[in-house]
């Protein structure tokens, strides 16, 4: 009898393999074996069968093609596994909304990834203009400010899948705002009538003066000012909301004009006594929290707050006694001031305590004759409001520092 061949009964060995396979063979007849089936089998002294002392070596899995695909298999899982978690894990995510079909292009902000069409990007924004040309070869003009900027991300591009890549992080554009940008572009139309919010414009805005979106820039700009507005005359009892938005904004990226009307809506929100109008709930909604807005100023910026709202009830509370003093002719002509006077006391005073613009609106539309004033003493008066308006909003230029930068932190 041969080393490979060893009678069981009347069955040899290798035909119980065929018959019931390697596994069970191992199972039922080399039960002494310690080493695990996919380790192989090695001869060792004590090792036998029961019935006859001839070694045998365990059939070569690997030779098997069940035996062969399986350790194919783990060395390929195990590959996998030593290359780390990269494969698991891209270093980026296809945006869900700006990956085109046609486009030929490829940006990436963080981890974010962008598939545009060059042409479109060239013919909107300058800066992408320089930056495809000077990637083509092109030199930069003397004395251009962004060629340090675009030369930053020039060192970042990559050939990927025969497309370029070109990564925008050095340019300190967030992806949200990017992602506000692309979607004006495609769908600026729809604005014409229905404006995004604050928040939306602000993006718009960061962007297009970042990379030179003119026409963009010129769009965000305007609606940014006209809700802003610095003129006196459109300020309503509608408030507005977003200020402390506008305060950063206007800031940061240097838009004096909304610092005004945005210092004065934070003012007369934080004490307002009035409930929103229903269709002015849900925009207010929208929103943030009043204590979290005020978290977003710089901490100079509220220390002027606080004193804007100071001047404003001041000046309020002056604006409201002096058209209550005594008759400007002599003699008197017209009594019974401190009738009125309690009148404003219970009523306007307090409802406009930190908006004296629309306190004097409501002033001014007081019947003073029906009051007992004589004529003189209503044209003085109607004079007098006009004046305090106007001086009320030119003094809250010092009040907020308008021509102060707030200092860094």
């Amino acid at each position: 009898m041969s080393d490979s061949t060893v009678a069981l009964g009347h069955v040899t060995l290798p035909g119980l393999c065929r018959v019931v396979g390697a596994k069970s063979l191992v199972n039922t007849s080399l039960k002494s074996l310690e080493k695990p089936l996919c380790q192989g089998f090695v001869e060792s002294p004590s090792t036998s069968l029961e019935q006859d002392t001839t070694m045998v070596d365990a059939p070569d899995l690997e030779d098997s093609p069940n035996g062969g695909k399986r350790k194919r298999e783990e060395e390929e899982l195990n590959l996998s596994n030593d290359k780390g978690s990269k494969r698991l894990q891209p270093s980026y995510t296809k945006h869900s909304k700006f990956w085109l079909l046609d486009g030929n292009i490829l940006l990436q902000i963080e981890t974010t990834r962008y598939k545009v069409q060059r042409s479109r990007l060239a013919s909107q924004s300058t800066w992408f203009e320089k930056l495809f040309e000077q990637h083509s070869g092109k030199e930069a003009a003397e004395g251009d400010e962004d060629k340090e900027n675009i030369n930053d991300v020039l060192l970042t591009v990559e050939c990927v899948d025969g497309l370029d890549l070109f990564h925008l992080n050095s340019t300190g554009v967030a992806r949200d705002d990017f992602d506000a940008l692309l979607t004006a572009m495609d769908d600026g139309i729809c604005y014409y009538h229905d404006t995004p919010h604050f928040p939306v414009i602000a993006s718009i805005f960061r962007v297009a003066d970042r990379l030179q979106f003119k026409k963009y820039l010129e769009f965000a700009e305007r609606v940014i000012t006209e809700q802003f507005s610095d003129d006196v005359g459109d300020i309503t009892v509608a408030e507005i909301p977003f200020a402390a938005e506008a305060v950063v904004l206007g800031r940061n990226w240097n838009i004096p004009k909304v610092l005004k009307r945005a210092f004065y809506e934070l003012a007369r929100m934080e004490h307002s006594l009035e409930e929103p109008a229903p269709e002015d709930e849900k925009e207010s909604n929208d929103e943030d929290d009043p204590d979290e807005a005020l978290e977003k100023l710089h901490p100079g910026d509220l220390v002027r707050l606080l004193k804007v709202s100071k001047y404003l009830g001041t000046a309020w509370h002056d604006t409201v006694f002096a058209l209550t003093a005594r008759c400007t002719q002599k003699p008197a002509r017209c009594e019974h001031r401190s009738r009125l006077l309690l009148e404003l006391r219970a009523s306007v005073l307090p409802k406009y305590e930190f908006d004296p613009i629309c306190g004097i609106q409501e002033l001014m539309k007081i019947d003073l004759k029906l009051k007992n004033y004589c004529e003189s003493c209503v044209i003085a008066m109607k004079q007098m409001l006009e004046t305090k308006q106007d001086d009320i909003w030119a003094d809250l230029d010092a009040w907020i520092g308008l021509n102060v930068e707030c200092d860094e932190e």
